[in-house]
């Protein structure tokens, strides 16, 4: 009985502190733009108020950027999904590691790296200043995150249908005739690693 309750601590322990590393930023983000007076010693502000996100929507470079920042997630989500998805499909089809290697090299390699590398590319190709090279360079690192999270969906869809499949196969073949064949096809080539 202990060790299932000190499982549940330890899981709501790690939850909690996952729900705070991902909230906490935002939350003092948000408190920051509806804080009027907030001195620094303080833990909370002395008056909360408009006045800093009427001053942030009266920049007129807010709502361009923050149109830029729409197209350029639209654009980077719409291509992750575009390739990504082949590449999933790929990799839970029969297990292509090559493939899974060169899809996850982007996050092996720190991030300001990757930039360096871009930079050069985008200044020869013109491109250096352009939402296109964003959405690229937002790419390199958000595919892979795609790929690898629509492995497992689609593994599971692929077994799902094999399963359905075979168990059509054997209403009509029979019962003894197919065992013989699904546990050869087990044996050759393993659907899930």
């Amino acid at each position: 009985m202990r060790p299932r309750i000190s499982r549940r601590i330890s899981s709501a322990l790690i939850a909690g502190i996952a729900i705070l590393v991902v909230l906490g930023p935002i939350t003092t983000l948000v408190v920051e733009a509806f804080a009027d007076r907030w001195f620094g010693t303080a833990i909370l502000p002395q008056e909360l108020g408009l006045r800093g996100v009427r001053r942030a929507f009266a920049d007129p470079a807010v709502p361009a950027a923050a149109r830029n920042s729409a197209l350029v997630a639209l654009a980077t989500v719409a291509v992750a999904l575009g390739l990504g998805w082949p590449a999933a499909r790929a990799i839970a089809a029969d297990g292509r590691r090559s493939l899974q290697l060169v899809l996850v090299a982007p996050l092996l390699v720190p991030p300001l790296a990757i930039g360096e590398g871009l930079a050069p590319w985008f200044l020869r190709l013109g491109i250096a200043d352009t939402l296109p090279a964003i959405a690229v360079a937002h790419l390199v690192t958000v595919l892979p995150y795609v790929a690898l999270a629509l492995v497992p969906v689609l593994a599971q869809r692929a077994g799902k249908t094999l399963v359905a499949r075979l168990g059509d196969a054997r209403r009509r073949v029979g019962p003894r005739a197919l065992d013989l064949d699904v546990a050869e096809v087990a044996l050759e080539q393993p659907l899930l690693e």
